[in-house]
């Protein structure tokens, strides 16, 4: 089975999946690790394939995922999580570390606009969502960055929020 995404390149959701069983595992095997998660969802992104149709779609969201990869460093892990969204899991990186890498990532994809066809090209932002603790509670942690993008989306977009509870026990 494959683990990876063929428009973008990145780990999918069995990569995800994998990789945070493994983490979680590592976790107690090891003791407790401190880890950051981030949940990226474009903004407005159905608006995107509706105006400009699915393949320019498709190379948007191949051209955000190249812009999130491209502001990440091991051991950071980054899947494709499911239409346009994406995860990002960072060992070692408390709650400030991961607001600042999220807008480290919000500032890269809306940059620059990304070229689409005939000169035309399109700003495109994304919303974030960040949630740390142990990496024991990975699960609950996702579920509060999932939150935290919620609450993002909400207010507005192109923002980061963090996840005003954090799962620091198992």
């Amino acid at each position: 089975m494959s683990t990876t995404d063929a428009l973008t390149g990145l780990g999918n959701r069995r990569f995800l999946d994998e990789s945070i069983a493994q983490l979680s595992s590592d976790a107690q095997t090891i003791g407790a690790q401190m880890i950051g998660a981030l949940m990226v969802d474009i903004d407005h992104f159905n608006e995107v394939n509706d105006v400009e149709g699915r393949a320019l779609g498709d190379s948007v969201l191949a051209e955000v995922a190249r812009r999130l990869a491209g502001q990440l460093t091991e051991p950071s892990v980054l899947g494709r999580y499911g239409g346009e969204e994406f995860l990002i899991l960072a060992p070692g990186v408390n709650l400030v570390g991961a607001a600042r890498l999220g807008e480290r990532l919000r500032g890269a994809v809306a940059a620059t606009a990304i070229p689409l066809e005939m000169g035309r090209s399109r700003v495109v932002t994304v919303s974030i969502g960040c949630a740390m603790g142990e990496a024991a509670a990975l699960i609950e942690i996702i579920r509060s960055a999932e939150s935290a993008l919620s609450v993002a989306k909400g207010a507005g977009r192109n923002r980061v929020e963090v996840a005003n509870t954090l799962p620091l026990d198992v």
